[in-house]
């Protein structure tokens, strides 16, 4: 005998599943039957009590229902990716026009690693993106990206060799100042300097963003590669296991989350 498939259980709580039974269209169905017997029966109470029993069967079996639930998980997958996409679209465009053509690059292998990629059981209803991660490596990318081009802006105004000339000024008049001023030039300078500091601080910052998008651009690139050479369940647990090692890797995720974190609070935050 075949064994029989087991049923899709669905990928939220049973509560989901009720929320949207109660949308349903069977509810018109419901509806119409009690009001068509009130109308040639002349009474409320059989109406009402049939009422009350379909409600809760439709309450208690439709949630049940692979097919529904698998209904239910797409729309709201559908829903979830508009809201992405509209949140997408303000994010790109805060980013550079490096920045941004590398994202539509890796995006466009993401769509062919989803069409290529299958996994073991596919009856659970994942996708590779979800399966993959590849949603958090792209918000990991456009956070890292967008970070990239506010330091760039904020220091693109002044040199090192500049805020380097100004300190060697202000030291040369220090020298040669006495009396009151001297202090406030001695002000000055501690200011300078600090300045130089923070502009060393933001290029090895940058440096290490720019690392990162690079190393999920090289991510999905191999995953791309993966996919396309041979599509078998060795090359889909190394992947996995790949994904897992960069989400682990807890310095790189520290280091990235804290250069980060400076700019997140100008960031639009999803509902």
């Amino acid at each position: 005998m075949l064994a029989r498939r087991p049923s899709y259980r669905g990928k939220h709580a049973i509560s989901v599943y009720r929320r949207h039974s109660v949308k349903h269209s069977a509810q018109a169905v419901l509806l119409i039957i009690p009001a068509t017997i009130a109308l040639f029966s002349h009474t409320i109470v059989v109406p009402l009590l049939l009422l009350a029993i379909g409600q809760a069967g439709l309450l208690l079996l439709l949630p049940r229902l692979g097919r529904f639930r698998r209904a239910v998980d797409l729309r709201i997958a559908e829903t979830r990716r508009a809201d992405a996409a509209a949140m997408r679209e303000l994010l790109v465009g805060r980013m550079s026009d490096e920045h941004r053509r590398e994202l539509e690059h890796i995006e466009r292998l993401a769509v062919q690693i989803n069409q290529r990629s299958v996994r073991a059981g596919a009856d659970d209803g994942l996708d590779a993106d979800e399966w993959l991660g590849l949603s958090r490596l792209f918000a990991a990318f456009i956070r890292l990206a967008i970070a990239h081009r506010q330091s760039v802006e904020a220091y693109r105004p002044i040199s090192r060799a500049d805020l380097a000339e100004h300190a060697a000024h202000l030291d040369a008049m220090r020298r040669n100042t006495t009396g009151p001023a001297r202090e406030w030039i001695e002000r000055r300078l501690a200011i300078a300097r600090r300045r130089i500091e923070a502009w060393e601080r933001a290029l090895a910052e940058r440096s290490v963003m720019a690392h990162g998008m690079a190393m999920i651009g090289e991510l999905v690139r191999f995953m791309h590669e993966q996919c396309v050479t041979a599509p078998t369940d060795s090359i889909r647990v190394d992947i996995e296991a790949t994904v897992a090692a960069w989400e682990q890797d807890g310095a790189t995720l520290r280091a990235l989350s804290a250069i980060c974190a400076r700019y997140e609070d100008d960031l639009p935050k999803a509902a």
